[in-house]
């Protein structure tokens, strides 16, 4: 495993938990684009609290985080098998 690989999807998943942390508490309300990106986060969320109408945003935010980090991580990979 490349330690660079590492730290692009750790950086790419931080990005979007701290995106789910400024939409969902700091402005209060959410523009139709963000919904799109912070919708695997509120799945998770959803699924782990169990209702529908209330969720954490702790859990949406690593929700996404590990999200993005895998799509991070599989996309190299898929570049990497393909390069070689």
């Amino acid at each position: 495993m490349d330690k660079r690989v590492l730290v692009v999807a750790v950086v790419f998943g931080t990005l979007a938990s701290a995106l789910t942390y400024m939409f969902l508490e700091g402005l209060g309300g959410l523009p139709g684009g963000i919904v799109v990106v912070l919708f695997p986060g509120m799945i998770f969320a959803i699924i782990a609290g169990g209702n529908v109408h209330v969720f954490s945003t702790g859990v949406t935010a690593f929700g996404n985080f590990a999200f993005y980090f895998a799509m991070a991580y599989l996309a190299d990979a898929i570049r990497r098998r393909f390069s070689a």
